[in-house]
């Protein structure tokens, strides 16, 4: 899990932004077996937890119909402990580590036509530097967004904001010394309610 507190400064066209992050969570692993005889039932468990602060940092600059953003997340070691026990007997808690990468990513978003937009996207994490095993992982994506004003529309489907993407990820392991790539596909609608400022939002996604 991840909190963050974030502020952000702007100047003009410009917004500055810098958050702090927190880090925490845990990974459990444990075995069962029962036999149907005590001598032979077993329960086996492997639980670590680990929490640490960072830092993110972001810049935003926006004009009449084009964005473009940029932030950079610093890698961190998680610390925590780590505990085995079993059936019988629970050994001495040890000290844990658990390593993220730097991150970074930036986005842009246009509007080429009225009630139009198109975003691009991209993110970066240094998997490489942490351990030989692993490969420096991203992300690439766009999207694209029909915004109708309502008020100008008299159908009730002419009202519906529209949105889709589609999405290339590389992902930081590999499978028999192959690279992973993940692809995704993703659709959504928001449905106007009674209310002006009430809508619900739907959508779905597939990934491969």
């Amino acid at each position: 899990y991840r909190g963050d507190l974030v502020y952000s400064y702007r100047m003009g066209k410009l917004s500055l932004g810098l958050s702090g992050n927190y880090y925490f969570g845990h990974d459990i692993h444990s075995f069962d077996q029962n036999a149907g005889f005590f001598p032979y039932n077993t329960h086996e468990e492997l639980a670590r937890n680990y929490k640490n602060p960072s830092l993110t940092a972001g810049v935003m600059a926006t004009w009449d119909k084009l964005s473009l953003g940029a932030n950079y997340s610093m890698g961190v070691t998680l610390k925590g402990e780590s505990i085995r026990s079993s059936l019988h007997t629970t050994e001495p808690a040890t000290s844990y580590e658990y390593e993220l990468p730097h991150q970074a990513g930036m986005g842009l978003s246009f509007l080429p036509f009225k009630e139009h937009k198109f975003n691009l996207d991209a993110h970066y994490e240094a998997w490489s530097q942490i351990d030989d095993l692993y490969q420096d992982a991203m992300r690439l994506g766009i999207g694209w967004a029909y915004e109708p004003k309502a008020e100008t529309r008299e159908t009730y489907l002419s009202k519906l904001p529209l949105r889709g993407g589609l999405s290339w990820r590389r992902l930081p392991f590999k499978v028999e010394n192959s690279t992973v790539d993940e692809y995704g596909l993703s659709i959504g609608a928001s449905f106007p309610l009674k209310r002006d400022i009430n809508r619900l939002d739907v959508g779905f996604q597939v990934l491969s």
